[in-house]
């Protein structure tokens, strides 16, 4: 069983607004990519999907790359399905078509990420699974304070993201 089948069958929704379930993964086709210079992203489709049998489709897709995933291996790679989820159900992706103004863009696309870590931290942390939550604090943790991509915030900023949304929930990760 690869390892985003397993997240698939152990993460079945994610929490909403006021506790609401509001997307299933297996809405959201999850298609993989080698090439993906990153562990995952979501993105929106418009057209056929015959990686997943779908002769048409009209919405988020998450890709991801199964060599990087390999690599991290499945406590980490937990925390970024659910970071990739939290952004198709926090509705993030449908926000970014309307940022119109590109000075701008990486600032609020800045924020969203650090809000999809959030959501991904206290989805995780509802499920029980803390192991994860602390592998994703270490691994941007151990960034500092180089900010690798314009549109993602420092790592140090997002491991004291997830330390602060840990810590509101009465976890120290």
């Amino acid at each position: 069983m690869r390892i985003l089948d397993y997240l698939l069958v152990s993460m079945l929704a994610l929490p909403g607004i006021a506790g609401q379930t509001t997307i299933a993964a297996a809405q959201v086709p999850e298609i993989p990519n080698a090439n993906l210079q990153d562990i995952a992203m979501v993105t929106w489709h418009v057209g056929p999907l015959p990686q997943v049998g779908l002769p048409m489709y009209n919405g988020p897709v998450i890709i991801y790359n199964p060599i990087v995933i390999d690599q991290v291996g499945p406590v980490l790679t937990a925390f970024f399905r659910s970071h990739e989820y939290c952004h198709v159900a926090r509705n993030h992706i449908q926000q970014q078509f309307f940022l119109g103004n590109p000075f701008n863009k990486a600032w609020i696309s800045q924020g969203l990420e650090l809000d999809a870590d959030s959501c991904a931290t206290a989805t995780l942390l509802a499920q029980g699974n803390i192991a994860s939550v602390r592998a994703a604090f270490l691994w941007f943790h151990g960034q500092g304070p180089i900010q690798h991509v314009p549109s993602h915030p420092p790592g140090q900023a997002r491991a004291n993201n997830i330390a602060n949304t840990a810590k509101s929930m009465g976890v120290i990760p």
